[in-house]
């Protein structure tokens, strides 16, 4: 089935990703202006193949746009070039963006920040697996009964080869049927949340984001098999049944920009190069999930001199964006979340934006101090990688860097934390905002958090101290940050709900719920 997906824009282009099929071999995109500018020739791509090594995945780029403008984007695919160009009956797929600004324009704009996403047809499988063992269960609990317990007397004598031959029938029906069909619905069983995401880039929209963050775990390999052997058709299948089988969030993917950063569930939880993992060695996972990886998310990010590696920078206006790879660098023994090429390139990057504003995208938290002992050794500020981070903070506090926002997942929770490096007469402020988790069933507690918290960094012993300014919990949602760099500057930041669920009135006034929204200036 044809897919489209908005990849990295900036404001004279955009990748675009495109998947086709065994009969949908070659593809082109088209994008036609909208609005003041209607009227101009439309900006058409080269064409694609859509090779089958690469699960029929290719990426189309769009140049020569107007910076600042909308686009209706159009996706043509076809089994051959010929029918491409010259065939009514070509698949069609329809999306649309909005370039960014020039590089350096002062421009209020918003984006998404989510992470964490559980998929309903997930659910919907796990659902539909649990049904069955529990039906085959049961029927091969009943067919266990003594013979004296059945009901039928006149045909006693085919009690025996009843119960000889259905209990084998039932549980290769069964294998058979999941093997068929893996429990996939045609529908979820359960309300896609990207409905209320899809609502806020909608043609009605006042003001829709520019693009969205998505900080790590976008689908769940590991879900509901822990040990899931790792297998390159079963990441690509687990990646297509979040993101197309969930029909709001096929859309969504198709209106807006989409950023991505990888963590742990895109190949197995608690995945690091020398982890213990169940099942399979780590480089396996890592060879099979990471190729997935790369073709469905990582092929639209921006393209640069360090194309081979998962991190990656982009720019909208007078705002930076750093996206960390913390996740396939990881060595547990070297204390190293990020290789040394990544921490060069991350410091270079602050220090030529001394000035700016400037977003860094973990997938885990980098502020907030965790305390709850399962969950603390994969931050940043878990006892091996504790030494990294004071490496970062002493960079920071030596060259004075300031307007840093952290945006991280991770957690299924949305909080906003401050880090102040130095003392007081010479520090600098990093803050953290959490966004997330688009869909989960189980949510962090504020609890899980220090509110408050004070250390020096191993290197050169700077104070730090860190304070969970805000939290909001028990609920799925992302975040919505609105930036707006006239004098001062600001970022305002606001949970948007993803589900229908109401909190109870007694609930609402937790420390869990107490903030919504709030605001960092400089």
């Amino acid at each position: 089935m044809a897919q489209l997906i908005i990849g990295h824009t900036t404001h004279e282009s955009a990748r675009i990703w495109l998947r086709g099929d065994e009969k949908l071999r070659v593809a082109r995109v088209t994008a036609q202006a909208t609005g003041p500018i209607a009227t101009s020739e439309p900006i058409e791509s080269d064409k694609v193949d859509l090779p089958i090594d690469r699960d029929f995945i290719a990426i189309a780029e769009l140049r020569g746009l107007t910076h600042d403008c909308a686009y209706t984007v159009t996706a043509r695919f076809a089994r051959t070039c010929f029918e491409l160009d010259h065939c009514r009956a070509a698949t069609v797929r329809t999306g649309a963006l909005r370039t960014f600004p020039k590089p350096g324009a002062v421009t209020k704009f918003s984006f998404l920040l989510g992470s964490c996403n559980l998929s309903i047809v997930a659910l919907s499988n796990a659902g539909g697996l649990l049904a069955g063992a529990l039906g085959a269960k049961a029927a091969a609990a009943s067919l266990d009964r003594p013979t004296s317990a059945w009901d039928f007397p006149r045909f006693r004598g085919l009690r025996r080869v009843v119960r000889a031959i259905a209990q084998p029938f039932v549980s290769l029906l069964f294998g058979l049927v999941y093997w068929a069909t893996r429990f996939e619905q045609a529908r979820p069983l359960l309300p896609s949340p990207f409905g209320a995401i899809r609502r806020l880039l909608g043609s009605e929209a006042p003001d829709p984001p520019a693009f969205m963050i998505h900080a790590g775990d976008q689908i769940y390999f590991d879900f509901p098999y822990p040990q899931r052997r790792p297998d390159l058709e079963e990441y690509r299948r687990t990646y297509r049944q979040a993101w197309f089988e969930d029909e709001e969030l096929a859309q969504l993917l198709a209106l807006c920009p989409h950023y991505m950063a990888l963590d742990d569930h895109e190949l197995v939880d608690g995945f690091a190069n020398d982890a213990p993992l169940p099942g399979s060695p780590a480089e396996d996972y890592a060879r099979f999930g990471l190729q997935a990886y790369r073709e469905y998310c990582h092929s639209r990010h921006p393209a640069g001199r360090h194309e081979d590696r998962l991190f990656y920078t982009f720019q909208h206006g007078a705002a930076h964006f750093f996206v960390l790879d913390t996740r396939s660098e990881r060595r547990i023994a070297d204390g190293t979340l990020v290789g040394p090429d990544q921490l060069a390139c991350l410091q270079c990057w602050l220090l030529e934006r001394k000035d700016a504003l400037k977003f860094v995208v973990s997938s885990i938290p980098f502020v907030a101090e965790v305390k709850d002992p399962a969950e603390a050794p994969d931050k940043w500020c878990g006892p091996a990688f504790r030494g990294q981070r004071d490496q970062i903070l002493d960079f920071v506090h030596r060259h004075g860097i300031e307007r840093i926002v952290i945006l991280v997942g991770d957690m299924h929770c949305s909080y906003h934390a401050a880090l102040r490096i130095g003392p007081p007469r010479r520090s600098v402020i990093v803050h953290e905002i959490a966004g997330g988790p688009v869909h989960q069933l189980e949510f962090a507690r504020r609890t899980d958090f220090a509110d408050f918290a004070r250390g020096t960094t191993r290197g050169n012993g700077i104070p730090f101290k860190i304070v969970m300014r805000s939290f909001h919990g028990s609920a799925s949602g992302v975040v919505r940050l609105t930036v707006c760099l006239d004098d001062p500057a600001h970022v305002h930041w606001k949970v948007v709900p993803t589900t229908e669920r109401e909190l109870e009135p007694r609930v609402r006034a937790t420390p869990e719920h107490e903030a919504l929204s709030g605001r960092i200036a400089w």
